[in-house]
């Protein structure tokens, strides 16, 4: 990701934002449209986004605030995570009680199973 989208993101975000009692907080419908997804139920794409932002945070961070070593970059890192966690929590997404991913060898099976039987319909 490029650090203008980077700053975009963050500005929707920011955007979005609503402030209830001195608490900054999302709409979890303004994220569902801001994360892209069209489900509520979608909940494991939130989370790969939540971690693929937490990182780009952090890289933006590192250059932004000009951070050296391992120690204040992984303390960056932790920080931004820890500050998505708490978003994701804050609004009742609970990463570790969503369900397993399915085994991508299993996913790839069922999408060529799929394909197939969408080229007989076709023939038909």
């Amino acid at each position: 990701m490029k650090k203008e989208e980077i700053h975009t993101l963050f500005k929707s975000y920011e955007d979005a934002v609503c402030v209830i009692d001195e608490t900054e907080c999302w709409s979890a419908r303004e994220l569902q449209k801001l994360l892209g997804y069209s489900l509520w139920q979608n909940y494991i794409n939130v989370i790969h986004k939540a971690k693929d932002f937490a990182a780009e945070m952090t890289s933006v961070n590192v250059q932004a605030k000009d951070l050296q070593g391992e120690v204040s970059i992984t303390q960056e890192h932790i920080d931004n995570n820890a500050a998505v966690r708490k978003m994701l929590t804050e609004r009742d997404i609970i990463p570790e009680n969503l369900p397993a991913a399915e085994d991508v060898k299993k996913v790839e099976r069922r999408l060529a199973s799929e394909e197939k039987k969408m080229i007989g319909k076709r023939k038909k």
